[in-house]
């Protein structure tokens, strides 16, 4: 009983922890195109649909507490309107690493940079607000 109680509570965290780090992530990604990012920076919005594809996974507290992991990232499921075989996600990581026509990397700022540069404040943030709620 006290191991699915501690199972239950460390996925309650990981779930707030994953849904903290969605909500900002999502909000780097909230400045209006035009005009187009550059170089170091997060991807402006277009469409709002690679800021909406900003996902975790697995979303409940049971399948959390089976496996202790969530994974934060772009969902492939999410349809892009205009393009329907080519989803949202695909461009958010193209413009993170992925080249230009010239070769060139388009450098934007993506989730990794966002972690590295985040995590570790926004998981002292995270786990302060949980103690509070306890």
């Amino acid at each position: 009983a006290a191991k699915l109680e501690i199972a239950t509570a460390t996925a309650e965290g990981l779930l707030r922890a994953a849904a903290y780090f969605q909500t900002e992530y999502r909000k780097k990604l909230a400045t209006p195109y035009p005009p187009s990012s550059n170089t170091g920076q997060y991807p402006h919005r277009r469409s709002g649909h690679g800021q909406l594809s900003v996902d975790f996974d697995p979303q409940t507290i049971d399948a959390v507490a089976r496996t202790q992991t969530i994974r934060l990232g772009y969902n492939r499921a999410i349809p892009h309107p205009a393009y329907s075989s080519t989803p949202p996600s695909y461009y958010m990581v193209a413009l993170e690493i992925g080249r230009n026509s010239r070769g060139a990397y388009w450098d934007r700022k993506g989730l990794v940079a966002f972690m590295n540069e985040h995590a570790r404040g926004m998981v002292a943030a995270a786990l302060g607000s949980a103690r509070k709620s306890a």
